[in-house]
């Protein structure tokens, strides 16, 4: 349904968009919105401007494989070469996305996590660059009961909080070069839960625990990337090194060669 949506927008658009102008504002790490009506679609994330300052959108690779995902970015502040963006999202997975699982059949209520990024990000602009930060908190909850081949019951949650700078230096209405980098402020885990345990053929232990807290040590990674921007196609590609931290939801993997990729194409 929602790829139809998309479809049909595409079809009503006009005027292509694109280009590194004041005009047509990168809006992927900034705090600026597409236009009212204007569309983006890729294969990564896909987006329609509501109202000249709100725009709506989802990742469109997370949708295809089956995870529930939808956020809403407003800016409701801009003043000269200043603006500032507000960003909520949701995106809810279940077990049934796992290979070779489907519907529970014992009664028991599926096992769901799901995750509502948070961001405030802050721009500045100049004639050549332009300057942003984000501020990105990630709530995950779960919920639910695992299989029972697991032998355990429980609920966990965890969260993280990251700050975001990014330069984008424009070298002409086409090309610019993104420098962009990354740091953990926080990294939490809670989880509580209980487990049985056969002590012998007639009787056994079943056995509750909870426990959380900060996750020590720091996580950040650093991209440089060429980004592309023609009359209609988008093309970023560049390469970092550090954490990982997946689409969304923004958890961060073990570090290492990090690749830059987003293409997409605006209305």
């Amino acid at each position: 349904m929602v790829t139809r949506v998309f479809i049909l927008l595409l079809a009503l658009a006009g005027v292509a968009q694109a280009r590194h102008t004041d005009e047509t504002r990168v809006t992927d790490y900034s705090a600026y919105t597409l236009a009212q009506w204007e569309l983006r679609l890729g294969p990564f994330r896909s987006a329609v401007g509501i109202f000249d300052s709100v725009e709506l959108g989802l990742n469109t690779t997370l949708t295809a494989i089956g995870i529930v995902n939808l956020y809403v970015k407003w800016t409701p502040w801009t003043r000269g070469r200043w603006a500032v963006a507000v960003q909520a999202g949701v995106a809810q997975a279940d077990e049934t996305l796992l290979p070779g699982e489907g519907e529970p059949t014992d009664g028991r209520e599926i096992f769901t996590a799901t995750a509502v990024p948070l961001e405030l990000v802050g721009s500045y602009r100049t004639e050549q660059s332009s300057y942003h930060l984000g501020l990105v908190a990630t709530p995950i909850e779960s919920s639910g009961e695992l299989p029972e081949s697991l032998n355990f019951d429980g609920a966990g949650a965890y969260s993280t909080v990251l700050v975001q700078a990014t330069w984008e230096w424009r070298l002409s209405d086409v090309t610019a070069v993104v420098v962009q980098g990354r740091a953990k402020l926080s990294e939490r885990v809670a989880a509580n839960g209980s487990t049985r345990v056969d002590l012998d053929e007639d009787s056994f232990a079943v056995i509750h625990g909870s426990g959380g807290g900060e996750i020590l040590g720091a996580k950040g990674s650093l991209t440089v990337s060429g980004y592309w921007s023609w009359d209609t196609f988008n093309l970023r590609a560049g390469i970092g090194y550090g954490h990982y931290t997946l689409p969304v939801v923004n958890v961060f993997l073990a570090p290492g060669t990090i690749p830059e990729l987003a293409m997409y194409w605006r209305f």
